[in-house]
């Protein structure tokens, strides 16, 4: 091999090895967030199964890498850990585990279940380790919004849905209003504003709108505007300009009637698809 192509693979490995070491040191260092216990369901050397509450800032990739290492260092003892993480200490305390499965939560749990943001899971047998984290809770199960973490990280963590790095931490469900699937309102809504250091949608208009039959865009106007000033994402030292379309479909290919699915595929769109209604 040529000598100078082997000095640039050195280097490019060094390089490699350094990045990889900084990153290491950056997680051992780093500050977890603080966190509150909930339910207890078991606290044992065979096995922790309980629920935490963080501040919902706290949801942000690297944060809860830092929170990982730091349950990891506190349930070392146990061969299986199982944490839910919450970003509401009510939701964390009143949780119903049992229930989970149930086709129809009583509101209570219902509510507990719209803060279950994450979870962290360590199997010593299975040399297994790693965070789920979804901006939409327990009550949607929609793989679109999952981020999965296999820890240790070997670099920057990512998140499933972001722009410009900055991750998505919560939103309010999008809807395709009842009104607009009877009335077979369709098109798209593109909004923009800025993402300010806090995370929160700021300036959102309404830049453009395709909407048939044009005298009711208002319902999907109304809907894409209001459901956007909800989306928080992680604080950062910059602001961030977005511009983001809803696409209202009546097309999704399976399902019951009036089925809603929706695919976010960000950073400048939203598809929200529902099965026709029959005549």
């Amino acid at each position: 091999m040529n000598k100078r192509i082997q000095n640039v693979i050195g280097t490019f490995f060094v390089l490699g090895c350094l990045t990889l070491l900084l990153v290491q040191i950056s997680f051992a260092q780093c500050k977890p967030p603080k966190y509150r216990k909930g339910f207890v369901l078991e606290d044992s050397k065979r096995a922790v199964w309980m629920g935490i509450s963080i501040q919902l800032e706290d949801f942000a990739p690297e944060k809860l890498v830092c929170l990982a290492a730091a349950l990891k260092k506190r349930y070392h003892d146990s061969k299986e850990t199982n944490i839910l993480i919450f970003s509401s200490h009510w939701a964390a305390r009143h949780f119903d585990p049992p229930s989970v499965n149930h086709m129809s939560p009583v509101p209570e749990q219902y509510k507990a279940e719209e803060q279950l943001r994450g979870a962290y899971y360590y199997n010593t047998d299975k040399h297994e380790e790693c965070l789920e984290t979804t901006p939409k809770g327990w009550t949607n199960s929609l793989k679109a919004f999952y981020t999965r973490i296999d820890l240790p990280v070997v670099s920057k963590p990512q998140c499933r849905l972001q722009i410009n790095g900055r991750c998505l931490i919560a939103l309010d469900d999008i809807e395709y209003p009842f009104d607009a699937k009877k009335g077979r309102v369709t098109g798209t809504v593109t909004l923009t504003g800025t993402i300010d250091s806090r995370g929160i949608m700021t300036g959102v208009v309404i830049a453009e709108t395709n909407i048939t039959p044009v005298e009711r865009k208002i319902l999907l106007e109304n809907e894409a505007l209001e459901n956007i000033k909800t989306w928080r994402f992680e604080k950062s030292e910059h602001q961030d300009p977005f511009r983001i379309t809803y696409s209202y479909l009546i097309d999704a290919p399976k399902g019951y009637e009036g089925m809603t699915e929706v695919q976010p595929e960000l950073p400048d769109h939203v598809y929200i698809r529902v099965n026709p209604w029959k005549p």
